[in-house]
């Protein structure tokens, strides 16, 4: 195109990438949940074994209470985060410290709710113990998620499958290891 002092004027045109990031991301999100979930049943019937069905009764409504309190906790934010992230990545690093922070108040207030709720819906002590050990979950879900909805914005997710699978490979191979030595403890 020539513009009107006779010069010659160069326009770019970006190539769209269509869906294909849009299909890689979501593959990627749907392949780290997957395998998570699939060593996270492993470990439930490894620990149901070495534990017996009364106990493994107690571990499932721990289970519950801290899955609960964790969806409670992170009050839709990791949905708005990933829409503002989206549309604003210069101020995501701001976005981020917020988010971050209001993470861990949220997973404190549920990390003290949850044993008060055991305690209140089935009166009885047993089974704290543990749910304090797997409310530890609240925080490194809920912050974990934080990032993952940087590249969730970003289309990008499919970056960070190698590092999760080897976390989950890690958590998969240590509960494998540790949980039948421990059968017959009581939680």
């Amino acid at each position: 195109a020539c513009d009107r002092s006779g010069g010659t004027v160069v326009t770019t045109t970006r190539r769209s990438d269509g869906l294909f990031p849009l299909f890689r991301n979501a593959a990627a999100n749907v392949l780290l949940r997957g395998v998570f979930g699939i060593v996270r049943i492993a470990i439930l019937l490894v620990v149901a074994n070495a534990y017996g069905a009364p106990q493994f009764g107690i571990l499932s409504i721990v289970i519950s209470l801290v899955e609960i309190f964790k969806v409670v906790a992170d009050l839709g934010m990791d949905v708005v985060s990933i829409r503002r992230y989206a549309s604003s990545p210069e101020g995501s690093h701001a976005l981020l410290q917020n988010v971050l922070g209001a993470k861990i108040v949220f997973a404190s207030l549920a990390y003290i709710a949850a044993p008060v709720a055991l305690w209140l819906l089935y009166a009885s002590r047993e089974g704290t113990g543990i749910l304090l050990l797997l409310g530890i979950s609240l925080y490194t879900t809920l912050l974990t998620n934080a990032f993952i909805s940087i590249f969730q914005a970003r289309l990008t997710l499919a970056r960070m499958i190698w590092a999760n699978l080897g976390g989950v490979a890690v958590f998969g191979g240590l509960a494998a290891a540790l949980i039948p030595h421990a059968g017959g403890a009581r939680l």
